[in-house]
């Protein structure tokens, strides 16, 4: 597992509060940790949009992002099911998605299912409404 997943924080782009627990943070970014450019980012990232609509998941954007700020992924957090989130990490080649319950952040490597505990999704929320 890509040790930079451990320092996740988020940064909100759209209100999530109406999102109930438990949900999924997906993204389309960067398959397998392959850097690609800006513009392939930006239209696996439009697909999974597309593929959100189409499919009635309740979904906000979101930013995943390394503690310094200096790495960002454009994400959604998903109301979904744990199946169906991994589902989509595995059609957008993704080694892992965060998976939300409960407060606890974790995450869920999207081939073997192992879970790794991250402690509180709270504490990592920037930019939270008060």
């Amino acid at each position: 597992m890509n040790q930079n997943y451990f320092g996740v924080v988020f940064q909100r782009v759209e209100n999530i509060s109406n999102v109930i627990m438990p949900f999924a943070i997906v993204t389309a970014h960067n398959p397998m940790d392959m850097c690609l450019d800006e513009l392939e980012n930006n239209e696996r990232n439009e697909k999974l949009r597309k593929d959100l609509f189409l499919s009635d998941f309740i979904h906000r954007e979101i930013i995943g992002s390394s503690e310094d700020h200096s790495h960002q992924e454009l994400s959604f957090v998903v109301k979904c099911n744990l199946k169906q989130a991994i589902q989509m990490g595995n059609k957008f080649e993704q080694r892992a998605i965060f998976w939300v319950e409960d407060n606890k952040l974790e995450i869920v490597d999207c081939k073997t299912l192992k879970r790794y505990d991250l402690g509180s999704f709270k504490k990592r929320l920037q930019n939270q409404d008060t």
